[in-house]
């Protein structure tokens, strides 16, 4: 089973030291953080310090049915790095990872995606940080300004815009834009002949 560290401490006693490869996740920030936490599938461990109550932490953590939780203090014994985790704690679509280098390859090179339905952007924001310029497509406000706060935290916010319509009244998108149309969490079949239109000619469809 995959063992996953957070740290809960605020951002400047992360960035003092911290547990390597712990991702930070600051307490007073993680309702809106909560869309980057890892996948249910992880045995969770949760690092806190002397002024976050662990009881309050642990009975909040427990609601998304982590395989195991651990919550617990910085320790003395813990050995401490400064140098920041490579990647992310959660992982894209897998059907993505899987093609994106093969389409990257047959289009030239990153260049203009379309995600619709785009949720809280942690696909958008895998595409970003492989060089793509990605515009998402959702309905629901609140999942909006969570992935605008993830694209922040992973320093992609230049290469990500969100924009909050309504896709079975309206497109926002001309046909034959984007290079790469990513609509694997988007079902709207009376949608979906529109929705083949707006890949570009030799486009891909994920």
């Amino acid at each position: 089973m995959k063992r996953v560290v957070i740290d809960l401490r605020p951002k400047e006693s992360y960035a003092e030291g911290h547990i390597e490869g712990a991702f930070n996740f600051p307490w007073e920030s993680i309702r809106a953080d909560a869309c980057g936490l890892p996948p249910r599938d992880v045995a969770l461990i949760a690092i806190c310090d002397g002024q976050i109550d662990l009881d309050i932490v642990e009975a909040y953590l427990n609601r998304f049915h982590f395989a195991s939780l651990e919550v617990r203090r910085l320790s003395k014994n813990d050995e401490l790095v400064c140098e920041l985790p490579k990647g992310t704690c959660w992982s894209p679509n897998p059907f993505l990872s899987e093609v994106i280098t093969e389409i990257e390859v047959k289009n030239g090179g990153p260049s203009f995606a379309l995600d619709v339905g785009s949720g809280t952007g942690r696909d958008m924001i895998y595409l970003a940080s492989r060089g793509w310029s990605v515009v998402g497509i959702e309905n629901r406000l609140r999942l909006i300004e969570q992935g605008v706060a993830l694209s922040k935290k992973h320093k992609v916010d230049c290469r990500t815009l969100y924009i909050h319509c309504e896709l079975k009244k309206f497109f926002p998108v001309k046909f034959e834009g984007p290079d790469l149309l990513h609509v694997c969490r988007f079902l709207h079949r009376s949608s979906l002949e529109m929705l083949l239109k707006l890949p570009r000619r030799g486009g891909f469809l994920v």
